[in-house]
């Protein structure tokens, strides 16, 4: 019997995945068979998860990224699809809220709302046509509890898991449709 779980030759990115909920999910997709690239600001923090993975016996790669630089992310995911040799699965982890001067108000929304809905876009839409042309790829964007803490700078920041319901819904479908019609 096939293993439900298994990622056996799936090939994942992963943001955000320097620790915490990033890391526990490059991680577990390694134990299920995925060969994974690992994305983060810190090089110290991938290159440890990226030897984790190795460890496990997958391929494990680090790059390291601002996803605040809009411009590297495209360059970021073609270095990723050329490590794995395609791009199966993305993770967009990567949030959160940036505590920036609460008296400019303007900034702090638009930086939130980069870090939180436009770098998530952003990947997506760098990564949607390997996934395209290989008929097969799936999208997982994740959030946090931390946004309903009180105390936090930027409460109701946005996290990626809600940037897919930002997007209008006939663009939604249409999204879904392409990806379909492309299976």
């Amino acid at each position: 019997m096939k293993d439900e779980f298994s990622l056996e030759g799936k090939r994942a990115l992963i943001t955000g995945a320097g620790r915490g909920m990033g890391r526990s999910m490059a991680l577990a997709m390694a134990r299920h068979g995925a060969d994974v690239v690992v994305a983060a600001r810190t090089q110290g923090e991938v290159d440890a998860v990226a030897a984790e993975i190795k460890d496990s016996g997958r391929r494990g790669f680090a790059l390291t990224i601002d996803l605040m630089k809009l411009e590297d992310i495209e360059p970021m995911v073609k270095k990723a699809a050329q490590l794995l040799g395609g791009i199966d699965i993305l993770v967009n982890n990567a949030g959160g809220s940036l505590a920036t001067n609460p008296a400019d108000l303007v900034k702090t929304l638009q930086e939130n709302l980069t870090l939180n809905l436009v770098q998530v876009a952003c990947t997506n839409d760098a990564v949607l046509p390997y996934m395209i042309k290989q008929k097969w790829g799936r999208i997982i964007n994740t959030g946090s509890g931390a946004a309903t803490r009180a105390g936090m700078c930027f409460r109701h920041t946005p996290r990626p898991s809600m940037a897919w319901s930002a997007i209008p819904r006939p663009w939604r479908r249409r999204l879904v449709i392409t990806k379909s019609m492309s299976t």
